[in-house]
């Protein structure tokens, strides 16, 4: 693919997100709103839940509700230290594989 010549499209044209199409950018404004660990926790869920989408155990609409389930199982901490975030993207990582695991079951 040849690279995009930002000089010769001409207008662009934005829209807000369609957050009712597409929940996970509510989750992320969600994640900022509640700030501390919580971002971490929604990267790490939705980079579970993305391969588990493109590994076909996980249909593509689960993916917000994995994302979702991890974030409200996860008690927020506002000491965000790298051993802090460290240890929350492992917890998301291994809740999310269990929120698969128990749904396939």
């Amino acid at each position: 693919m040849a690279p995009v010549d930002f000089a010769t499209i001409g207008q662009l044209t934005f829209m807000p997100p369609d957050a009712e199409r597409f929940p996970t950018i509510g989750l992320a404004y969600q994640a900022l709103r509640a700030g501390g660990l919580m971002p971490a926790v929604l990267n790490a869920a939705n980079e579970v839940a993305g391969q588990q989408f493109y590994e076909g155990q996980i249909g593509f609409t689960s993916i917000a509700l994995v994302i979702a389930r991890v974030m409200e199982r996860f008690h927020n901490d506002r000491n965000v230290t790298i051993e802090n975030v460290l240890w929350a993207d492992a917890w998301a990582r291994h809740e999310s594989l269990e929120i698969v695991r128990q749904a396939m079951v």
